[in-house]
C-alpha cells in the first residue's frame, strides 16, 4: 500500500455517503478498492471523505487501515471517515463543491482517533470531525481547492441538497432496502442527466467488490465529463423556475416520493 503524501496541487474532495439508516457495505468495499482510488487519484482528487454509517467503520479499517498516526493514505489519496452527522450533511457537500466553500479538503491532520472535544461538531459525542479539520487546514502549498465529486446512495435529500449546489453526482441505489424506489429515482435522474446512474454488480453476488469498482471507475469518468455541461436544477420551463417539490412530482416519482 502506497503511503506517499499527495504532491502540491489543487484540492479536489471525493465525498461518498451510505446514509443514516440502512448500512451499504457493498458501496464501500467497492469505492474502496485499489482499482477506485487509482481511478481517483488519475482525475486529480487529494482526498476522500466517507460517512460509512453503521458498521462502516469495520469496513474501512479492513479495506485501507490506518498508520501509526492514524491517518489513511493510498495512491496519494488522503482517507478519512465517520458514521453519520445529527445535523446534515451540507458542510460535506460543499466542501466537495470546492470553490463555493473556499475550503481545502485537506484531511493530512485527520487522524481515526475519538477525541474529548466538545466543541467539534459530530454525530458521535466526543470523536473528530473530519470536515473541519479539512476547513481549517490548507495544504502547504495550495490555497484553492477544485470541484469534486459526490457519491451518494439515493437518498432524496442527499441528491435534492446536491443538485442545489450544482455538484458532479454519482448515485447508487441500496438494492437491499425493502419498498425499494431509488433504483426508480437513480434511474430517472439519471436519464434526465442529472446525476450519473450507477449499479454495483457485486450486490447480487456476483462479481464482488473489484467488480463494483470498476462501475464506479466509469461512473467518476461519466462525472468528470459532466461538469462540463450539468444541468440547471430546477428546470425551467416557460422562462420560469419550477419548485424542486413540482419537478419531482412531475418528472420523477409522479405522487411517489418518500
Amino acid at each position: 500500500m502506497s503511503t506517499s503524501a499527495t504532491t502540491s496541487r489543487p484540492a479536489k474532495l471525493a465525498f461518498l455517503t451510505t446514509g443514516a439508516t440502512a448500512p451499504f457495505p457493498s458501496l464501500l468495499r467497492s469505492a474502496l478498492q485499489p482499482t477506485f482510488i487509482a481511478a481517483l487519484a488519475q482525475h486529480g482528487y487529494t482526498d476522500f471523505l466517507l460517512q460509512y454509517g453503521t458498521g462502516g467503520a469495520a469496513v474501512l479499517d479492513t479495506c485501507i487501515s490506518p498508520d501509526d498516526e492514524g491517518k489513511r493514505v493510498f495512491n496519494g489519496v488522503r482517507i478519512a471517515g465517520f458514521d453519520f452527522r445529527s445535523d446534515g450533511l451540507k458542510d460535506e457537500l460543499l466542501a466537495a463543491k470546492g470553490p463555493i466553500h473556499k475550503a481545502s479538503a485537506d484531511v493530512s491532520n485527520v487522524k481515526d482517533k475519538k477525541r474529548k472535544d466538545p466543541s467539534r461538531r459530530s454525530g458521535n459525542e466526543g470523536e473528530a470531525n473530519p470536515t473541519q479539520d479539512m476547513a481549517a487546514s490548507k495544504h502547504a502549498q495550495n490555497t484553492e481547492a477544485v470541484e469534486g465529486v459526490v457519491i451518494t446512495h439515493a437518498g432524496t435529500g442527499t441528491i435534492l441538497e446536491g443538485l442545489r449546489i450544482s455538484i458532479p453526482m454519482i448515485v447508487v441505489p441500496n438494492p437491499k432496502l425493502l419498498d425499494n424506489h431509488q433504483e426508480e429515482l437513480a434511474e430517472e435522474m439519471g436519464r434526465m442527466g442529472y446525476v450519473v446512474d450507477c449499479r454495483l454488480v457485486g450486490d447480487d453476488g456476483k462479481g464482488g467488490a473489484e467488480a463494483g469498482a470498476e462501475n464506479l471507475v466509469q461512473a467518476l469518468e461519466e462525472a468528470e465529463k459532466s461538469r462540463r455541461g450539468s444541468k440547471e436544477w430546477p428546470p425551467r420551463e416557460g422562462g420560469t423556475k419550477r419548485s424542486v417539490g413540482d419537478v419531482l412530482d412531475e418528472e420523477v416519482w409522479r405522487g411517489r416520493l418518500d
